[in-house]
């Protein structure tokens, strides 16, 4: 399944990328990293990126290097909350004060802040998520419960085995780069599950077939949450932490897509798409050295090379039928009486339709 133009495009991006992160970032030195890209329909991988020398043979980072995620796990936090239409929408403020955990075995506190060193009060939810706020996501998902994000985790397409802790909640997990890309082609592919394949089929020399791999696609998650997610997505990229990406492109190009950082900047990450590719970067060492790069920073820079060249198709999402657009004043977070003066334009679920 491997498309030599995106598999060429990719690699470029990955090496100029880390040569120019290198010159400008003394921090950021024996780069390597990891690309895999699929399309969104079909789950087939186009592109396979091992580091930044194309004929090196040796590790296989995409497939086997487990590196902590950030804040790439957030999507299932949100995903959860969203499912639960009758408590969650867009427009739910969330709490991002201050917050802490002590280990009722240990007595030890865990402590987590925003990128910011700030918090910023009471926001909407998809505010959150487009700015990747950690104090108010790790409300919600304590609040939530930390089993049912491991379960919408597992029916996002982590098949590993692994235990769930607060600090999951911010990324703690590692995972491979092919594990990403599974995880974010469900919500990519409109909440259906398509187990990411690199080969259609085997054939003789003569072209009869050996063996087939046939698609395989089941339904995950309602059409509804996963709408509003990529909605929060889209402004991530157009209006958060993938904002300087956005620049390269017109307004009306619609992208969706998700920064990760790992603590102490030693994992750089970024996982966005269109309407037909969806790519997972990685950018770290060997090593695990620290990098002096965020997703933002580091990641996204060779996202944005790839994406920019391949040029993008903008995505053109379809309201589900349960899915209802208001005017929603920005200070109150509740919809305007029919007459009233309008400022947000927000989607809610339609089970919320008793606020009009």
């Amino acid at each position: 399944t491997l498309d030599p133009y995106i598999q060429r495009v990719a690699d470029n991006s990955m090496k100029a990328g880390i040569k120019d992160l290198e010159k400008w970032n003394r921090s950021a030195r024996k780069l390597q990293g990891a690309m895999v890209i699929t399309g969104t329909e079909n789950g087939e991988v186009l592109g396979f990126i091992n580091g930044n020398d194309s004929h090196y043979a040796g590790f296989n980072r995409p497939l086997n290097a487990q590196r902590q995620i950030g804040s790439l796990v957030k999507v299932a936090i949100y995903l959860a909350a969203l499912e639960d239409s009758r408590s969650y929408s867009l427009m739910t403020t969330l709490d991002d004060s201050p917050f802490q955990w002590v280990d009722k075995h240990s007595g030890e506190v865990w402590k987590p802040q925003n990128y910011d060193f700030r918090s910023h009060g009471r926001v909407p939810l998809y505010d959150a998520l487009q700015n990747s706020y950690n104090l108010a996501t790790v409300r919600l998902g304590m609040k939530l419960g930390l089993n049912k994000i491991q379960s919408t985790l597992k029916r996002l397409g982590i098949e590993r085995e692994f235990k769930i802790y607060p600090s999951t909640l911010l990324g703690s997990l590692s995972l491979t780069p092919f594990e990403v890309a599974q995880m974010y082609q469900t919500i990519a592919g409109g909440g259906f599950r398509v187990p990411l394949r690199s080969i259609r089929e085997v054939l003789t020399h003569e072209g009869k077939p050996l063996q087939r791999y046939a698609l395989s696609v089941e339904q995950r998650f309602d059409p509804s949450p996963i709408f509003l997610l990529n909605y929060a997505l889209q402004r991530a990229v157009r209006y958060g932490t993938g904002r300087n990406v956005a620049r390269k492109f017109p307004e009306n190009m619609i992208l969706a897509g998700k920064t990760g950082t790992s603590n102490d900047l030693r994992d750089s990450w970024f996982t966005g798409f269109d309407s037909d590719l969806l790519a997972v970067t990685w950018l770290g060492r060997d090593d695990n050295k620290p990098i002096g790069l965020s997703g933002g920073t580091g990641a996204m820079h060779i996202w944005g090379r790839f994406i920019e060249t391949v040029q993008p198709q903008s995505l053109a999402p379809v309201t589900p039928n349960r899915i209802q657009w208001r005017w929603v004043d920005p200070n109150l977070r509740v919809p305007f009486i029919i007459g009233n003066t309008t400022e947000i334009n927000a989607a809610v679920n339609e089970q919320n339709k008793q606020w009009y």
